[in-house]
């Protein structure tokens, strides 16, 4: 399986937290396992 990366900027905090919240969850339902 070939590996991506995603890369986010922001400042402030809470658009990177909740973009990495949508990545995760996005994971969970495609049965990945996913940590955050």
């Amino acid at each position: 399986m070939a590996s991506q990366e995603i890369i986010f900027a922001g400042f402030g905090g809470q658009g990177i937290l909740s973009m990495g919240k949508f990545l995760a969850y996005a994971g969970m339902d495609a049965n990945k396992n996913v940590s955050w």
